[in-house]
């Protein structure tokens, strides 16, 4: 683990100009330096920024710059002035000022319900087009929200793919012999201008001419061209397309339906255009599969929940257990394996208890050991499973079994009880992991540690009195 290191409000102030210069700085990259060093980088960090801080006195200097931001783009007034409130925190406001330069819709994560690495998983799903709001549960973490958001993003990959439409050389050929004037006539015919449609409307309505189909069934400037595309391919398979031939849909939507009539399934379980292509593609593979869709085509359940339930079913499990939207789709996942697994779920099955949580009390049921202990929501994840690590070592886990000791300080219990050292010594939250360090290392060598095992000491004068033992 690194040294500890004292940061100054010097610090502070330069990783705070380092994000508003879009630099990504870690305090690793600049701890070490001297006073004159940080001084000469804080001096080039500030250099033509044209910040006045002394005419703002009582305001932070990321509220400073949110208010040049305003000066230089009034338009942006009434957008940012809610977010200058202290109630969020630096690298959240900044988040928050990057989604409105860039145009996202920051009501789905500009909430103090959420931390700056939250905020930046759901900027970034929100940038790639996807639906963010399978996974803008504040008691996901960060890397949870991730793992959902490129899953969420491969399935978006794969659905373009799937829409793509590949002409064979034949096609083209037919298509640019297609004269415009013969399309006019045709949306003539229904009194459309040809002029209202935009190119790539009249390139679909062309690859529906070369296939001789009716193409008065998508002829409408209502469809853009990948809606087109998708009543096309419906018309070619003589599919009845007035089931998803509605602008409500988009293309992904469209999608779905078709593939659904071209199998011959019960489309109405998920034709509602509420439900997003995700969702619908969840319901449609239910349907293939010939599970009970009836049990997740709820408009309240995301995708990433669809899909624990429907998984839930193939496998034959009781999924009523985590059927509900009070859970995320990660806490839906920990109770699904936990039926699987046979043990008793009433002990985690609750919205109270992260995803990591659920786990830690899940592992330790399916090991048959005594829960009780750790199944506390008030115990973060990381200490759940040192005491779950402890009681399946079978030691005596009471003695850090507590949420006033840190992770850390566990650890340093957990390693002297390992070792068969008296760790009374030391198994008090009243001491930093610095103090327990010390004394560990006296009862390692066995000298008697009780002239320094007191709170009043230092961990340098600990260490200093430690050595002297040992002469």
């Amino acid at each position: 683990m690194r040294d500890t290191w004292i940061v100054t409000e010097l610090h502070q102030n330069i990783m705070d100009l380092a994000i508003l210069r879009g630099y990504d700085l870690n305090w690793e990259d600049f701890h070490w330096l001297s006073d004159k060093q940080l001084k000469e980088l804080e001096k080039w960090l500030t250099k033509d920024m044209s910040i006045d801080i002394p005419a703002y006195p009582d305001t932070d200097i990321l509220d400073i710059y949110l208010l040049t931001k305003m000066k230089k783009n009034p338009s942006l007034v009434s957008d940012l002035t809610p977010y200058i409130e202290k109630k969020f925190g630096f690298y959240e406001k900044i988040r928050i000022l990057r989604g409105l330069e860039d145009k996202l819709d920051i009501a789905l994560y500009a909430d103090p319900k959420y931390n700056s690495f939250q905020m930046s998983e759901i900027i970034y799903g929100l940038k790639g087009g996807i639906d963010v709001t399978c996974y803008t549960d504040p008691l996901l973490h960060p890397g949870e929200m991730s793992d959902i958001e490129y899953q969420l993003r491969e399935q978006k990959r794969k659905q373009e793919e799937k829409e793509k439409h590949i002409l064979s050389a034949k096609d083209k050929k037919l298509i640019n012999e297609i004269k415009d004037e013969e399309i006019s006539d045709i949306l003539k015919a229904k009194g459309l201008d040809m002029s209202e449609f935009k190119k790539s409307q009249i390139k679909q309505l062309k690859y529906g001419l070369v296939d001789s189909l009716d193409i008065s069934l998508y002829a409408d400037t209502k469809f853009n061209d990948k809606q087109m595309n998708q009543i096309r391919l419906g018309v070619a398979s003589n599919l009845d397309v007035s089931r998803y031939a509605d602008s409500r849909y988009n293309s992904s939507q469209m999608y779905q339906i078709r593939e659904g009539l071209n199998e011959d399934l019960d489309i109405s379980f998920y034709s509602d255009y509420q439900f997003k292509w995700e969702e619908m593609e969840e319901i449609r593979e239910g349907l293939q599969e010939k599970l009970d869709v009836s049990t997740y085509a709820l408009l309240e359940l995301n995708c990433m929940q669809m899909h624990q339930i429907r998984l839930g079913l193939k496998a034959g499990l009781d999924v009523s257990k985590f059927n509900s939207s009070k859970y995320n789709c990660k806490q839906m996942y920990q109770i699904r394996l936990g039926v699987s697994d046979k043990v008793d779920i009433n002990i985690f099955a609750d919205p109270k208890f992260s995803s990591s949580q659920m786990e830690q009390i899940r592992l330790g049921l399916r090991a048959n050991l005594d829960v009780s202990c750790y199944a506390d929501e008030t115990f973060e994840a990381g200490q759940m499973e040192l005491i779950r690590q402890g009681l399946k070592e079978n030691l005596d886990v009471h003695y850090y079994s507590s949420p006033k000791f840190n992770e850390y300080q566990m650890k340093q219990i957990m390693q002297g009880l390992k070792k068969g050292l008296d760790i009374t010594y030391y198994a008090d939250d009243n001491f930093d992991i610095k103090q327990m360090k010390e004394i560990y290392k006296g009862l390692e060598k066995g000298l008697d540690v009780s002239s320094y095992a007191d709170v009043k000491y230092t961990a340098k004068e600990m260490e200093k009195a430690r050595k002297a033992l040992l002469k």
